[in-house]
């Protein structure tokens, strides 16, 4: 992937845990642009990952030259903050995000904000930048 100035992004692997059978993956891989000495400021907004924004900076090291960075610390915060929204079938809106009240918007909705919807609409999640 190339980014709007040109830069490089590498794919950086973060492994999860499961939680009460949360988590239906083992790992997310996230965009980041590589900053040098295993450093790499994330790019895009993570969907599993807790504790991580949009423009954190994060240390991970590959195995090898051919496998994806592996996350081992976070080394600096953004001022971005990660929003997430998820509809538990068992819950008010049975899953379905589309069931929210009228005039309830998700986060991204906001102009300022980017995110993405997940594809059973189980879930939102965001990124508000600091100045919206």
């Amino acid at each position: 992937m190339s980014g709007d100035s040109g830069n490089v992004h590498a794919r950086v692997v973060f492994p999860l845990a499961q939680e009460d059978g949360w988590r239906p993956v083992g790992s997310e891989r996230l965009w980041a642009l590589p900053l040098g000495e295993n450093r790499y400021r994330i790019d895009n907004v993570p969907w599993f990952v807790r504790d991580l924004a949009v423009g954190d900076v994060v240390i991970a090291k590959s195995e090898d030259r051919g496998s994806h960075p592996v996350f081992a610390e976070l080394v600096q915060r953004s001022d971005h903050v990660t929003v997430r929204l998820i509809c538990f079938r068992g819950g008010l809106l049975e899953g379905d995000l589309a069931r929210r009240p009228i005039g309830a918007r998700p986060a991204h909705s906001h102009r300022f904000c980017t995110g993405s919807r997940d594809e059973a609409p189980t879930g939102e999640q965001a990124d508000k930048p600091p100045w919206a």
